[in-house]
């Protein structure tokens, strides 16, 4: 092969001295943008927006929309074959009301929260997961105006929207689930600790999650379970009625009335309380208490089952946890 000449040489050194640096100040330009977004500060005003909405017009709180699910339920108790689904129906409604007592409290202190790390890693999610929940919302309303559109009382098509509606309220309650666990995730990380944000705020919102966490999961089981053109009640095993009556005492307990959040800096009866629930984490080796939980009995006393072997628990926390856990009173 010839040699290059030494023109040659030179264009071709200058023209890979070019790219270079082409390549230099596109590396540049990524690394200011990602600084430039980690320096700028969340902007939250969308999110807050949905979460304000969803606190004033979650699931069953709009009149007309509880009048024709009510007027579905009706239709359902009054069918003999297939009024098994009364419990759950009624259950719903209680979910919801005690979903949208939730969604009011975050409502009420997020505005306030510092504009941090956390909270930049989790106010799209949190958006996005209750706009999905709205986007269900309307699907449901739609099932059940066309319920209330018609005069069909036959088991099969009382099943069938029975089915139509239960498989989209799981992607309701899945959606807010998501929401919930980033949520409770920004009240933790995102306030300064006062009389609102403590260790009892925490454990009270993150057991929220994990209530909500069982019963969707619960539900998933009966959306696999329960499929159309099947009216027998074999196929039909919903269990959730005492986890759905716990959660909701629960959270009137602790959500509704605030004391215990309110109270724990100035009361050392409050704070040994859940230093001993936070104990039982660590002696007991678990994350959460969906394990406890989801041993909520199906039977009339509803007594949570979970039995653990080999600890050795002097101080009692499991019996306070328990009692933590179970405030019907």
């Amino acid at each position: 092969m010839g040699k290059k000449k030494s023109g040659e040489e030179k264009v071709y050194t200058t023209g890979n001295k070019k790219w270079l640096v082409i390549l230099g100040v596109l590396v540049f330009l990524v690394i200011a943008v990602v600084i430039i977004l980690m320096v700028i500060p969340a902007n939250t005003s969308g999110m807050i927006e949905t979460l304000q909405t969803t606190a004033d017009t979650s699931f069953l709180k709009n009149q007309d929309e509880r009048d024709k699910y009510e007027d579905f339920q009706n239709k359902i108790k009054n069918n003999s074959i297939v009024k098994y689904y009364s419990e759950e129906m009624s259950d719903i409604i209680i979910i919801s009301d005690t979903l949208s007592d939730v969604m009011v409290y975050y409502n009420d202190f997020i505005a306030f929260a510092d504009q941090n790390n956390v909270m930049k890693d989790n106010y799209k999610g949190i958006d996005e997961s209750l706009k999905n929940a709205q986007e269900n919302q309307k699907n449901l309303n739609n099932i059940l105006t066309e319920i209330a559109r018609l005069t069909e009382t036959a088991a099969s098509y009382l099943q069938n929207a029975m089915i139509d509606l239960r498989t989209e309220y799981y992607n309701w309650l899945n959606n807010y689930q998501q929401a919930l666990e980033r949520l409770s995730k920004c009240y933790e990380g995102c306030f300064k600790e006062s009389v609102t944000s403590n260790l009892a705020s925490t454990t009270i919102l993150n057991t929220i999650n994990d209530y909500v966490d069982v019963i969707k999961d619960e539900f998933k089981v009966i959306v696999s379970s329960d499929v159309k053109s099947n009216l027998s009640s074999s196929n039909y095993n919903y269990k959730s009625h005492n986890t759905v009556l716990y959660f909701e005492s629960f959270v009137d307990n602790y959500i509704s009335n605030k004391s215990e959040i309110r109270n724990y800096t100035f009361d050392k009866t409050i704070q040994e309380k859940y230093e001993k629930i936070s104990k039982f984490f660590e002696l007991y080796e678990e994350n959460n208490f969906y394990e406890v939980l989801a041993s909520i009995s199906s039977s009339s006393d509803g007594v949570i089952s979970k039995v653990y072997s080999g600890v050795n628990d002097k101080e009692g926390l499991y019996n306070t946890v328990k009692d933590f856990l179970d405030c019907r009173g």
